[in-house]
């Protein structure tokens, strides 16, 4: 795997601007808090699936999107959210090998919520991550053997968090991730595309 240092480097720029973003927005009325998340949801590349409807929906091959999720809040109603994650996507073939291709991801999101103390608070979010995609040889989820590329991207979103008890928050978001590859992965070297997910939250 052939590592881009530049992209790394600026990708973990961004990660600094976001988490230091406490000391822009820093709200004394409110303590920081810590929380932690289960995300389940379903990435669709639009090189995959370039006109998706129900049925086109209904045919994809895919495993669902899997991540656990660490959350800071930083006041003022920032929020700040690191990821990670493991998809995959696989075509069988008559006739032909069948292809596989693992992406595990890492985001880091800055969270801003529009309405505050509400049941449904809406937010919207954007963020970058760093990606590493596998030439996967089976259908196990979580093999990741065979040769691997990293990429870099940023995504852009919006959401609602739904205030179900004291410290416990269920987030529904719509979430655009632009991903790029340095080379040709399986099927191709842009999985940019649509996540849509649910995730449940649980604040310390």
């Amino acid at each position: 795997m052939k590592i881009n240092t530049k992209k790394i480097w600026l990708t973990f720029a961004l990660i600094y601007l976001i988490v230091n973003a406490d000391g822009i927005s820093q709200d004394k009325k409110k303590q920081p808090k810590f929380g932690v998340g289960l995300e389940v949801a379903q990435w669709i590349p639009s090189s995959l699936n370039s006109n998706p409807d129900i049925v086109s929906l209904k045919e994809i091959k895919n495993k669902p999107y899997l991540g656990v999720m660490l959350l800071k809040t930083l006041g003022y109603d920032f929020t700040f959210r690191g990821s990670a994650g493991i998809w995959k996507y696989f075509e069988e073939e008559p006739m032909a090998d069948n292809k596989y291709v693992h992406i595990v991801s890492f985001l880091f999101d800055l969270k801003y919520t529009l309405l505050g103390d509400v049941f449904i608070q809406p937010y919207v979010s954007y963020g970058a991550g760093l990606f590493i995609g596998f030439n996967g040889k089976n259908r196990t989820l979580f093999n990741l053997n065979g040769e691997s590329e990293m990429g870099t991207g940023f995504n852009v979103g919006t959401g609602f968090d739904f205030h179900l008890m004291k410290k416990m928050f269920l987030e529904l978001e719509f979430r655009y991730h632009y991903i790029k590859f340095d080379k040709h992965l399986v099927f191709t070297d842009n999985y940019s595309g649509p996540k849509v997910s649910v995730a449940v939250l649980y604040y310390f």
